[in-house]
């Protein structure tokens, strides 16, 4: 199922939750003051929008009294709200500067919301995939890219594919072909993440032996730390960013107590799966870094 995707904006992470994420999903920035009431109320009104339209788009708050050069970029102060800026691809899209319902903030994202044939197919693809029809799940892809052959979304989509079936000539050669901005945005930093555990996950024991050697040794020994690290980074791979985050926290718990060489990878492939986890649930971001840092010093 997925999750309403809400963030406090600020001017770090501005780049990567707003300009960044606008690439993937529309990103509706709402601008509020503690002390004006209306604005608190029209945080309410959208907080209860992301969570009827869980994964849909990205919720952005900011306060303006906290975030003075953001507002000030925006030229928004206390006496310019209610205001709500959208932003699609990296640029403004929309603008709500009115009195705000349910009703007027639903109306203003509808036609955002409203699944496209484009939408659809990618869907479809994931269900396929998720059902090892390989076959099926590229050709609902094909037929996404022929419709919007500069969506990139789909192109990312079609990394994921060929990276997860083994396929990374294929999906280099689709990055390689993206522009630089891409690349260095926050779905591109996504995808040289998976990169990096797509050729851990290939160039290691396979499942059936990683599972082998942790029922046989367990995680304390030097080889089982190695094999919870390999099942990581196939974890990874197939989507399972929640148990590789558990593995790989696993493996610095035991190195505090029990000095290893598999420390210091587990920690460049958290600092990696963050990349993925900042894309598709970023309010779980600062609470994983705070894991791994406790573990650390």
């Amino acid at each position: 199922m997925n999750e309403a995707f809400i963030a406090d904006i600020n001017s770090e992470n501005f780049s990567t939750l707003v300009v960044d994420a606008s690439i993937r999903l529309p990103v509706v920035l709402i601008f509020w003051h503690p002390e004006h009431a209306e604005s608190v109320q029209n945080v309410e009104i959208w907080e209860a929008l992301a969570e009827k339209y869980p994964g849909k788009f990205i919720l952005g708050k900011l306060q303006i009294e906290e975030q003075i050069m953001l507002s000030t970029q925006f030229a928004v102060d206390e006496s310019k709200l209610p205001y709500a800026k959208l932003i699609k691809n990296g640029t403004a899209y929309g603008i709500l500067n009115e009195t705000m319902t349910e009703e007027v903030c639903e109306s203003f994202m509808r036609p955002h919301l409203e699944e496209s044939e484009t939408d659809r197919l990618r869907i479809q693809a994931k269900q396929f995939a998720a059902q090892g029809d390989t076959i099926g799940a590229f050709d609902c892809l094909k037929q996404a890219n022929q419709l919007e052959p500069e969506n990139y979304n789909i192109l990312f989509d079609m990394i994921d594919f060929y990276l997860k079936t083994g396929q990374t000539d294929a999906a280099r050669e689709i990055f390689n072909g993206l522009g630089e901005n891409v690349q260095k945005s926050a779905q591109g930093k996504q995808a040289e993440a998976i990169f990096y555990f797509s050729e851990l996950a290939n160039d290691g024991p396979d499942i059936q032996t990683v599972q082998h050697i942790l029922q046989q040794q367990g995680v304390q020994s030097a080889q089982g730390l190695e094999a919870l690290f390999q099942l990581s980074s196939i974890l990874i791979l197939h989507g399972q960013e929640e148990s590789g985050a558990e593995a790989l926290l696993k493996i610095l718990q035991i190195s505090q107590q029990q000095p290893n060489d598999t420390k210091s990878k587990a920690q460049a492939s958290f600092l990696k799966l963050l990349a993925i986890i900042e894309i598709k649930a970023p309010q779980k971001v600062p609470g994983l870094r705070r894991q791994m840092q406790n573990l650390l010093f």
